[in-house]
């Protein structure tokens, strides 16, 4: 059957599905977007111990090169102190250990509620701080920065031994 003008009408079983050209057994109108992961609470906090004991080993390390006696043990525990710091400063727990858990912003806000808002400024200077620190973390260990700077140590270190 045609009408007047030549256009034939589709057929009535053209009509009775939905046709698409997408890939088959995907949802319509969703999209495959990469999902962000946050790290728990309990990451947060076993990431707050390693980096703590990591900073005591520091500590203990440099009070292990002002107990040296000999130049030569002072300079190798001085370098070994320098590849410790780098490492440290590499480390991925870093940045996992600034982020601000639940149980953080509970705290705050019940010191806030508590000082009746007087303590507002120190309360966003901590916030502002532990959201920003991370960023900038992450960017000094992807750019190495914190390399350079610790290989220039070692570097200082070694050259001060002689």
């Amino acid at each position: 059957m045609t009408y007047l003008n030549g256009i034939t009408p589709p057929l009535k079983q053209d009509l009775e599905f939905l046709e698409h050209y997408g890939v088959m057994g995907m949802k319509w109108g969703v999209r495959n977007a990469p999902k962000v992961s946050r790290p728990t609470s309990s990451e947060v906090y076993k990431a707050r111990n390693r980096v703590a004991a990591e900073k005591r080993g520091l500590k203990s390390k440099r009070q292990s090169i002002r107990a040296a006696k000999r130049p030569e043990t002072k300079a190798k525990r001085k370098a070994e102190y320098a590849e410790m710091k780098l490492k440290f400063l590499n480390n991925p727990d870093r940045v996992t250990q600034q982020r601000i858990t639940k149980g953080d912003v509970a705290l705050i806000a019940t010191l806030n509620l508590i000082t009746a808002g007087v303590a507002t400024g120190p309360t966003v200077a901590l916030v502002g701080g532990r959201l920003g620190v991370p960023k900038i973390i992450e960017k000094r260990q992807k750019s190495g920065d914190y390399n350079r700077v610790a290989r220039n140590r070692a570097f200082n270190a070694r050259n001060a031994a002689r």
